[in-house]
């Protein structure tokens, strides 16, 4: 990747030749990080640590397992938004080789 940067930036400078390279763009920008707050653990449940016992109804444990589940669903969420602009990247990088790839032979062939 180090060694294609120059190249790039090399390619890059030709103007001539850009009109018939197409030079790849991001659509969009990385996701924006949100913060999602943990959910925070019941009162009944803050000797269960130690003791191995509660003294929570089921209602309470029943509310406290959504909003746990509902917080990894957030982030989960967040992970495929973010994955789904990785891969977009990836497919972007390849681009860019090929645009400086055209540009250059475009460059060489224009000396000929």
């Amino acid at each position: 990747m180090k060694s294609l940067v120059p190249f790039l930036i090399a390619a890059a400078g030709v103007t001539k030749v850009q009109a018939f390279c197409f030079e790849p763009k991001m659509h969009e920008s990385p996701p924006d990080f949100y913060f999602v707050s943990k959910p925070s653990a019941p009162y009944c449940l803050s000797g269960y640590r130690y003791s191995g016992t509660h003294t929570c109804n089921d209602w309470e444990i029943d509310s406290y397992l959504s909003d746990v589940d509902r917080h990894l669903a957030e982030l989960n969420a967040y992970v495929d938004e973010y994955l789904a602009f990785a891969n977009e990247a990836a497919a972007k990088y390849e681009e860019a080789v090929e645009f400086a790839q055209c540009s250059a032979q475009a460059a060489t062939e224009e000396l000929r």
